[in-house]
């Protein structure tokens, strides 16, 4: 159990000091990135429902996002 704790604690601050200042920005900038599209994410998806709910190219996105599409790859 100690080597599992070890590992979670010691492996982001050995990433952390081999990593230059540029590449945390980056990491960091992306992470914001990510976290933004997220916050939004919900609130567009109902925008782009209620704005094409009779639309086909939707409904074939949609269908093409189902897990049982999207598991295999």
């Amino acid at each position: 159990m100690d080597r599992f704790l070890d590992w979670t604690v010691m492996d982001p601050i050995h990433i952390a000091r081999t990593t230059d200042r540029q590449e945390l920005g980056l990491f960091f900038a992306a992470g914001v990135t990510i976290a933004g599209i997220s916050a939004f994410d919900s609130r567009s998806s109902e925008y782009f429902q209620s704005a094409f709910k009779n639309n086909g190219i939707l409904d074939a996105v949609n269908e093409l996002g189902n897990l049982n599409y999207v598991a295999p790859f």
